[in-house]
């Protein structure tokens, strides 16, 4: 008789009860959604912006070699016109020099990463000051499609005395 008094009291799970389980659940996973693809979304960011900040780098660094070259014055190359139009160092051939006449149509040239699906626009303006000041511009779309962004180096040519 004891056992079937217990077994008349003895109750499941309400829906109720249920409902609010599920509603815990959905919350703990959709909560973890959200922070993985915001981590996913911000080491892509951070992955763009050093593979641009490494196109400018080497853009620096062929400024340098020019700079470094003796066959070669910074004072006489293409670069210092006085059109002061922005240019690019073409990869890997510091020599060779592509002036940008339309900023919003880059040349092949001056476009880094076309393969990846990123494209960085790489530009450099020579300072008007006569100071011998570079400033390496990189652009590229931003990772959530809401605009550009952009990584800056500037560069200071030093004239090596003998």
């Amino acid at each position: 008789m004891l056992k079937r008094f217990q077994q008349l009291h003895q109750r499941g799970d309400t829906i109720v009860e249920v409902m609010v389980v599920l509603a815990v659940l959905g919350s703990a996973i959709g909560i973890s959604y959200s922070t993985a693809n915001r981590s996913l979304l911000n080491a892509r960011q951070a992955q763009e912006s050093s593979r641009a900040t490494t196109i400018a780098q080497s853009q620096v660094e062929q400024l340098r070699a020019m700079a470094d070259n003796p066959d070669v014055a910074p004072h006489d190359t293409y670069i210092y016109t006085t059109d002061n139009l922005p240019f690019c160092m073409i990869e890997n051939n510091a020599q060779h020099i592509k002036k940008i006449t339309d900023i919003t149509n880059y040349p092949v040239e001056c476009r880094y990463d076309q393969v990846s699906g990123f494209e960085y626009d790489v530009s450099i303006k020579h300072s008007t000051l006569g100071d011998d000041k570079f400033t390496v511009q990189v652009e590229y779309d931003d990772i959530l499609g809401q605009g550009r962004d952009s990584v800056t180096l500037i560069y200071r040519v030093h004239s090596k005395t003998p």
